[in-house]
């Protein structure tokens, strides 16, 4: 009897991951894993089970990675409140992010929900130790004083955890990698909000309103600006309106005393009106 192929256990594995990003579980087959892992069937079962079990042990790796790279931001050493900012950021620049593979973590979520004990249960731990490094970040920035004393930390840590998800589903959508992050540096820029209040102001901008951002952009793209409801705002916009409701204009001194950020650029309405805008839009 002939000995089954040696191969590199961890190379399939991430084969195998790739794969169930972009199919799903059911949609995948045995003969679809053999011949992305390029393993003989044998050696897939002697090695990781059947696919029900190779399916929970990729999840499993592909949680605790992604895991791992975003609580590496939020451990990182200085501002806990700019680690969290950038762990955003970094997070809307990952390579894996694309409409081709998607999330295995949130695919998983979609196909199985809660039915499945295993797959809740990887999930659940992969959340649960992320949330422990966000906590931890947030209440390091609360006690060195980035963050206002009654900021409320678990809405915050709520916030954070739905911009990922958002951001891996515009990914999974086809959304440009500049559109993603968009996503973060605006989702990012909410955390202002939560600063200490008081007396600084910038040297050039107080601040800068939702409604100054968006009527420079409508003036650049020649189209009206109007005021929705949240609920219009909603139906129009979809997920996107929960940024677009966010007005909390911040001081520019204040990021650059307690982030170390030094501006060297035009402010960002002035930044705006010197875009290169296009001649014309066409609506959809």
């Amino acid at each position: 009897m002939a000995r089954p192929k040696e191969f590199d256990q961890e190379r399939a594995l991430h084969r195998a991951i790739s794969l169930f990003s972009q199919k799903g579980f059911a949609a995948t087959s045995t003969d679809d894993l053999m011949r992305a892992m390029d393993v003989g069937r044998q050696s897939m079962y002697d090695t990781f089970g059947d696919k029900r079990a190779l399916f929970l042990k990729a999840l499993e790796v592909y949680v605790t990675e992604k895991v791992r790279s975003i609580n590496v931001e939020l451990q990182s050493p200085g501002s806990p409140l700019a680690s969290i900012r950038r762990a955003l950021v970094r997070f809307a620049e990952r390579r894996d992010l694309s409409s081709t593979d998607g999330c295995m973590g949130i695919n998983a979520i979609c196909e199985f929900g809660t039915r499945d004990k295993d797959v809740a249960r990887i999930i659940r731990s992969a959340a649960g130790i992320q949330r422990h490094a966000l906590m931890d970040a947030l209440r390091r920035a609360q006690r060195k004083g980035e963050l206002d004393a009654q900021a409320d930390l678990e809405s915050l840590a709520d916030f954070f955890e739905s911009t990922l998800a958002g951001i891996r589903i515009a990914a999974k959508a086809g959304e440009t990698r500049p559109t993603l992050k968009r996503i973060a540096h605006v989702a990012s820029a909410a955390f202002a909000g939560a600063l200490p209040r008081g007396g600084c102001r910038g040297h050039s901008e107080e601040g800068v309103s939702m409604r100054e951002i968006v009527e420079v952009i409508g003036r650049g793209l020649k189209v009206p600006v109007v005021s929705l409801s949240l609920e219009q705002a909603q139906a129009h916009l979809g997920w996107l309106a929960m940024f677009a409701g966010f007005d909390m204009p911040a001081s520019g001194a204040q990021t650059r005393q307690r982030l170390g950020w030094h501006p060297t650029g035009p402010g960002l309405i002035a930044d705006l009106e010197q875009m290169n805008w296009p001649e014309t839009v066409t609506h959809h």
